[in-house]
């Protein structure tokens, strides 16, 4: 009984370390890029199709600071992907920001009694897949839950030659 004991758990320590956050394709352990963009270089890349996160952000916006200064830089070091900041503050059109929220609504884990679905919050993370945003979240996001979002979009994936 012991031993049919011991190989369930050897047999589910297996299963769970295979489902843990391990990706399933090569890092590119270079250091990454955080690129302050106008929404509209956002919209571009969309219309090409292509893969990234971007999230909206303030400059004092506490959430925002936090993740500006706690996680991204310990976490870039060595996660080769580009980062893409839509400063609220320095847009130069908002309109199409206030259309964007309103075609891709807040989800409603994140959302209070007092928010609505189609404002804009910050900071709010776009993860987006061949153009078309695949998740968002919004509010505080750990290092660890980042680093799902990540591995989840292979945005650091080492680029095929």
């Amino acid at each position: 009984m012991k031993k049919i004991f011991l190989g369930f758990m050897a047999a589910f320590m297996m299963f769970v370390s295979g489902c843990g956050n391990s990706a399933n394709y090569e890092r590119n352990t270079e250091q990454g890029r955080i690129e302050r963009v106008q929404f509209a270089d956002m919209q571009e890349k969309m219309a090409n199709g292509d893969s990234f996160v971007m999230a909206f952000s303030q400059e004092n916006c506490s959430h925002c600071i936090a993740f500006r200064e706690e996680v991204l830089p310990e976490y870039i070091v060595d996660h080769g992907f580009t980062f893409y900041e839509v400063l609220l503050d320095i847009q130069e059109d908002m309109e199409p920001l206030y259309q964007f929220v309103i075609d891709h609504p807040n989800p409603d884990r994140f959302l209070s009694s007092d928010m609505d679905s189609e404002s804009i919050y910050t900071p709010t993370f776009y993860f987006v897949e061949d153009g078309e945003v695949k998740d968002i979240w919004i509010g505080e996001i750990t290092y660890e839950q980042f680093d799902e979002y990540i591995v989840k979009y292979q945005l650091d994936k080492v680029a095929e030659e």
